[in-house]
């Protein structure tokens, strides 16, 4: 190789969208210091064009067609993933890497493909979003269960072991995965950023939920409605969703981004509330940090978080940032959020002393390059 001349780096997004918030942001970063080759998602006749784009410089993009559509049942599933993993170790094959980077494992050759990543690259990097062992077919109950994850554990820390360099989301998940398989990696954590701060504006009386309902939400409702009956007004800042019919509520319809963060904005109070499965152990939720979270605290909205939620719960100690609350005790959830409204002078400022730290911004930037080259 010459002298200056950019090494190859590999950013698998797996079924990613292009435009998943936490994968283009390493693509944005990297492309400074590789030529990247971008692999990603996009649905059957899907529009992908390059022009858009273009500030992205020295990238390549590998789009794989991708339909969710087609794995309904789990052989469904396998059957039609097959093809699509076949497409992405032929990507990976395809030449000498000086790094791969993983934003997810290839789901029916999930330790094959980090074994052609160690043949055919100088370096793995692996950002585990997720707990994949429980994450990876996480409808499964009972028996079912607990054989999926005893096995997908062994799996995962044979990725592990065949990684140089781990990124993960924080330090709660840190210790949880390095406890339980044993391997430690050199590691960088980068929880889900905001992308930016939002401009100061004068807040409304007004509850928002910023994206979509996936189950279980009934506890948070009742709560939704007690606090309309106290003078708030719930927005719910995304798609319609029939778990709201039952509250009063506006809905913005899907925002770009930047006018996503001006909504947020205008909040007294970001619910982060939910429930993935039926399973209230499920540590995907309880190590989560979602980026609706940080997007809410970078929007100058002090958030009201459910007790279970650990990482959250913790952070939100430290910096007083927001509200904790038991959603299965509605006259004291109330409670609490209406004696944090009386003080939210002092919310907002413990807010405004901390916000940085949830902002994706040049220093952090720097650092996570530098641990990945």
């Amino acid at each position: 190789m010459k002298k200056n001349e950019k090494k190859n780096i590999l950013i698998i997004g797996y079924t990613h969208p292009k435009h998943d918030k936490r994968v283009i942001r390493t693509v944005e970063s990297l492309c400074k210091h590789y030529n990247v080759f971008y692999q990603y998602a996009v649905s059957p006749g899907e529009k992908d064009s390059e022009q858009e784009d273009i500030f992205l410089g020295n990238v390549k993009f590998l789009p794989l067609i991708f339909d969710p559509a087609k794995e309904s049942t789990m052989i469904k599933k396998f059957t039609a993933r097959r093809p699509f993993d076949k497409k992405l170790l032929l990507i990976i094959k395809s030449r000498k890497w000086d790094a791969i980077y993983f934003h997810h494992f290839c789901q029916t050759f999930p330790v094959r493909a980090f074994r052609l990543a160690r043949k055919n690259s100088d370096k793995i990097i692996y950002d585990v979003h997720e707990n994949h062992p429980e994450n990876f077919l996480n409808t499964l109950h009972g028996v079912m269960k607990k054989i999926k994850e005893f096995f997908m554990w062994k799996v995962f820390k044979k990725q592990l072991i065949l990684s140089d360099r781990l990124v993960l989301l924080s330090e709660d998940f840190k210790k949880e995965v390095f406890s339980k398989t044993a391997v430690e990696k050199p590691y960088f954590l980068m929880p889900n950023y905001a992308c930016m701060k939002a401009a100061d504006v004068k807040k409304e009386k007004t509850v928002v939920y910023v994206g979509k309902i996936t189950r279980g939400f009934e506890s948070e409702i009742k709560i939704i409605k007690e606090l309309v009956r106290h003078g708030f007004k719930f927005r719910v800042i995304g798609s319609k969703n029939e778990a709201f019919n039952t509250v009063e509520h506006e809905c913005t319809g899907f925002l770009p981004y930047g006018m996503m963060m001006q909504e947020l904005s205008k909040a007294s109070f970001s619910i982060v509330s939910y429930s993935t499965v039926s399973d209230s152990g499920y540590m995907n939720d309880i190590l989560s940090l979602p980026h609706k979270y940080y997007d809410s605290l970078a929007a100058g909205t002090p958030v009201i978080v459910k007790n279970s939620f650990t990482t959250m719960c913790n952070e939100v100690r430290r910096y007083g940032c927001g509200i904790i609350i038991d959603v299965h005790d509605v006259p004291a959830s109330i409670n609490e959020i209406l004696k944090a409204y009386e003080n939210y002078g002092s919310l907002q400022q413990n807010l405004i002393n901390c916000i940085d730290n949830f902002v994706w911004d040049k220093e952090k930037e720097e650092q996570f390059i530098n641990f990945i080259i």
